[in-house]
C-alpha cells in the first residue's frame, strides 16, 4: 500500500480509488460530466481537460521515472492557465528529494512507492534548500503554504 502525502499532512494506508481514475482518452472518448478523477500520462496535454476542469476533484499526474518531469509542468498549467483547485496527486516514481519542486509546481498531494521516499515523508525529512531560483505557484490551502515556507525551505 502506498504512502500518501497530501497537503501538508501524511495519510498513509489509505485506499488509492483507481478504478475510479479515467485516462484523458477515457475522458474525452466518453465525455462523462460525473467523472471526478482523471490521470494524464507524461504525454497528454494538460490544457485538453479545460471543459472538465470545474466538475473535477482530482487529477493525477504521472512520473514514470524520476527524471521524467513533465508531470511538473502539467500541474503548473493546470494551476495557473486552468485555475484547478482541487487535488493534483503526483504518482508513480516519487522521490523525496523532488518533492519540495512538485510543491512549487502546484502538485499537493503524493503516492509514494519508493522505499527511501516513504521513510523521509514519514519521517517528515523533506529537502531542505536554503536558496531558491525560481517562482513557485502560491497555493490557496494554508496547510501546504504552511509546509512550503515552514517545513520544506527553512
Amino acid at each position: 500500500m502506498p504512502l500518501k502525502l497530501r497537503d501538508g499532512k501524511l495519510v498513509s494506508h489509505e485506499c488509492t480509488d483507481q478504478d475510479d481514475v479515467l485516462c484523458l482518452l477515457q475522458l474525452q472518448e466518453q465525455h462523462p460530466h460525473s467523472a471526478q478523477a482523471v490521470r494524464l500520462n507524461p504525454e497528454d496535454n494538460a490544457l485538453a481537460l479545460q471543459p472538465w476542469i470545474r466538475t473535477l476533484s482530482r487529477i493525477d499526474v504521472t512520473y514514470p521515472a524520476y527524471t521524467d518531469g513533465r508531470a511538473h509542468s502539467q500541474a503548473r498549467l493546470l494551476r495557473q492557465r486552468l485555475g484547478f483547485a482541487g487535488e493534483i496527486r503526483a504518482v508513480g516514481d516519487v522521490r523525496i528529494d523532488q518533492i519540495s519542486m512538485m510543491i512549487r509546481c502546484g502538485i499537493n498531494a503524493f503516492e509514494c512507492f519508493d522505499a527511501d521516499t516513504e521513510t523521509g515523508i514519514a519521517s517528515a525529512q523533506l529537502c531542505h534548500l536554503s536558496a531558491l531560483y525560481n517562482n513557485r505557484y502560491q497555493p490557496e490551502y494554508p496547510s501546504v503554504s504552511t509546509l512550503l515556507t515552514d517545513t520544506v525551505f527553512q
